[in-house]
């Protein structure tokens, strides 16, 4: 769990991770958890400027002036909601069914004939 919390997007992002383990990204559970809850979060938000004033030319600086535009920088617009959702469902279908598999496997009912 603890590489998928470091790769799940809240603590490295695309770009520093390295090329050869950017794979794990897109199995991470965390990723697609923290990606639908960002977007939850910051979708349909305009923000104020620090100096109260609206956004001009629909950017505040050094800041954002929409939730969009937060949610772009952090690079969490990968897959919407409603598709990590499913992914997540996904996930948790393919791992009852390899405890299943596991768990039949591993016992076997003992039959005693007396």
């Amino acid at each position: 769990m603890t590489v998928f919390f470091i790769y799940g997007g809240n603590v490295a992002n695309a770009e520093t991770i390295p090329p050869v383990l950017r794979w794990i990204q897109w199995i991470s559970l965390v990723r697609y958890a923290y990606m639908a809850f960002f977007q939850n979060e910051f979708q349909g938000l305009t923000f104020t400027c620090f100096d109260g004033q609206p956004p001009q030319n629909n950017q505040c600086i050094p800041g954002f002036a929409t939730g969009e535009q937060v949610i772009s920088f952090y690079d969490q617009d990968a897959a919407s909601i409603t598709a990590c959702l499913f992914i997540l469902f996904g996930f948790g279908l393919v791992f009852h069914l390899i405890a299943y598999i596991a768990v039949r496997l591993s016992t076997r009912p003992k039959i005693n004939f007396v």
